[in-house]
């Protein structure tokens, strides 16, 4: 918890997404979400697709296209 803050600070975020196995344990999800949303962020969870790898290898092919489109212009 303490990483993404530091990374979202540094990056000038003002939101995270948790996403990944991990997050199907509820008491690690609610644990994580209260701590960055106390540190001021905005946190974003699955809703339409699982949150494990399946739903991981989505947000990556999106992270990738989205990258592609950029180059694109």
């Amino acid at each position: 918890m303490e990483a993404a803050r530091v990374l979202a600070r540094q990056a000038g975020r003002k939101s995270v997404c948790l996403s990944g196995g991990v997050f199907q344990n509820r008491v690690l999800l609610e644990l994580a979400t209260a701590g960055l949303q106390k540190a001021g962020l905005a946190v974003y969870l699955n809703r339409q697709v699982p949150a494990n790898d399946s739903g991981l290898q989505l947000g990556q092919a999106w992270h990738a296209l989205k990258g592609y489109m950029e180059k694109a212009g």
